[in-house]
């Protein structure tokens, strides 16, 4: 399966990169509530992301512990030319 593929497979993994470009870097629970979407969605989706090395997971060592997600650089290259299809995707013509 070419790369290009496994990152169609999952319906959410282009606007959780999009997602995560506007915001550097967010949490798990931001995902699921600003985006109104499913956690299993979600889910399969990071990983899918965390496979192809287009973001990665930060977790804190104390109480609280929380997970961040930030695009890698190679994550940040796709979702600016993403950003840029949906500048494109957005006038009209």
């Amino acid at each position: 399966m070419q790369p290009i593929d496994k990152l169609d497979e999952s319906k959410a993994a282009l606007r959780i990169l999009l997602h995560l470009y506007n915001k550097e870097q967010t949490k798990l629970t931001s995902i699921m509530q600003d985006m109104s979407l499913g956690q299993k969605a979600v889910y399969t989706a990071l990983s899918t992301l965390e496979q192809l090395a287009l973001l990665k997971e930060e977790t804190t060592k104390e109480f609280p512990f929380t997970r961040k997600f930030k695009l890698t650089p190679k994550g940040e290259k796709i979702a600016e030319h993403l950003a840029q299809i949906e500048n494109i995707l957005k006038t009209q013509t």
